[in-house]
């Protein structure tokens, strides 16, 4: 009983670990200009070692849409170091190709409908003007910062670091918005997993203790 109580406790222990490498947030439209497509958007914070996070961001929905920016705004002393760039296609059929700097305008655009002011410190953005740069519904894109994992998920929390996406090409209309991350991350399904898991075996080891 005792072998088998310490190996729940050590899986349980792993999965916690599991569970706390990412996190991941949502967005929320600025400017409403088209149909919304926020829902689609997401960013997963993934601390990869050697102090090094990665900003995996995603485009998943049924609407046609495709990020073309991304703007970090860093309000307080910069925590983000540049380091690389990851590109990935799920398909095979396209490429998704961004590079710091180039990105036209050089800030987010509605920047100023959101309190504070959105301002724009380092910039992503796709790398040639063509359709295949950007981040469609069926690929991602990820960022590599030397940054504390630690702190900037405090710092999305409490919104001294901010990210800022442009989407174009949405819907029939083919217009643009802009989006800015949520503060409260979405529940990992790790995590979600790991209290479920917990759940279940409180009871199994309360069942074997009155039995």
């Amino acid at each position: 009983m005792k072998i088998r109580k310490w190996f729940i406790v050590g899986v349980m222990v792993a999965l916690a670990d599991f569970a706390s490498a990412s996190v991941t947030y949502g967005f929320y439209n600025i400017t409403n200009n088209n149909p919304d497509v926020a829902g689609q958007l997401s960013v997963v914070l993934e601390d990869i070692g050697s102090g090094k996070v990665q900003f995996k961001f995603l485009n998943v929905g049924i609407v046609q849409s495709a990020i073309d920016a991304v703007y970090f705004d860093d309000l307080d002393t910069p925590i983000l170091t540049p380091f690389l760039v990851v590109d990935k296609d799920n398909y095979g059929d396209t490429s998704v190709d961004f590079e710091f700097g180039t990105a036209s305008p050089p800030n987010l655009p509605g920047w100023n409908t959101v309190n504070p002011d959105f301002a724009a410190v380092a910039i992503e953005s796709a790398g040639a003007v063509k359709n295949s740069d950007r981040v469609y519904p069926s690929n991602w894109l990820g960022i590599v910062f030397t940054a504390s994992y630690d702190n900037v998920v405090s710092s999305l929390n409490d919104k001294s670091l901010r990210i800022g996406l442009h989407v174009q090409s949405i819907g029939t209309s083919g217009g643009s918005d802009s989006f800015v991350n949520n503060t409260c991350p979405v529940p990992a399904p790790g995590a979600i997993l790991l209290a479920a898991m917990g759940t279940g075996l409180v009871g199994y080891l309360r069942r074997r203790t009155v039995i």
